[in-house]
């Protein structure tokens, strides 16, 4: 993976959440070593049939 500027980042993730809608109050973004363990597990995202 290469490195990018946290401006980009943070651009591209907006850009995402307005593409998909909804208010920015109901997404959530963090970081985690093991993300499906965090989103899954931890938030209790159902796997099937969900952003």
């Amino acid at each position: 993976m290469t490195p990018q500027a946290a401006q980009t980042v943070y651009d591209e993730i907006v850009a995402h959440m307005n593409k998909q809608g909804g208010t920015y109050f109901s997404w959530y973004v963090g970081i985690a070593s093991d993300w499906e363990d965090r989103l899954f597990g931890d938030h209790q995202v159902p796997i099937k049939d969900d952003y």
